[in-house]
């Protein structure tokens, strides 16, 4: 590849709202681009991801929890290998949003067919008018390892 080349490329994603249900569909490198020339060219396959999700509103002590789905439509090829995932996963949170707790399990449906388990969970630590402060935390391992990972951040919400 060349250096310092630029392409230009296009992610298209929509959701549709029904009540609690929603539905999302997302497709990433739409233009396919492709980046240098020959045997050494790179090109962006396109891929496409669809999902479902069903949440609650306030209940008890559970504050809101929402369970979803999703599913690649396309196989992506990585330096791991075929992959194919489909994902099922909850969450829960506290009535005043202070806490939020999150699990799901991922597996890859192409290949070597693995499995991932993640957990996560996020802690509001300041609140000022309609800005919230969060920690958020989450691991994620399982006989996969191509997503094993963890990670520690800050967010920001409004």
């Amino acid at each position: 590849m060349t250096a310092g080349q630029t392409h230009a490329g296009l992610d298209l994603g929509g959701m549709v709202t029904f009540g609690m249900a929603r539905i999302g569909l997302s497709v990433r490198n739409v233009t396919e681009p492709t980046f240098g020339e020959g045997a050494d060219a790179l090109a962006l396959k396109r891929q496409a991801r669809a999902g479902f999700a069903l949440s609650t509103g306030p209940r008890g002590v559970i504050g809101t929890g929402a369970v979803a789905v999703d599913a690649d439509l396309t196989t992506t090829v990585t330096a791991f290998g075929e992959q194919r995932r489909v994902a099922v996963g909850g969450e829960v949170w506290t009535t005043q949003r202070a806490l939020g707790l999150r699990g799901g399990v991922s597996r890859n449906l192409v290949g070597s067919e693995e499995t991932s388990l993640s957990g996560g969970a996020s802690v509001a630590f300041r609140r000022q008018r309609s800005l919230t402060s969060y920690v958020d935390g989450q691991v994620t391992g399982g006989s996969d390892e191509t997503p094993r990972s963890w990670s520690v951040g800050l967010r920001l919400t409004f």
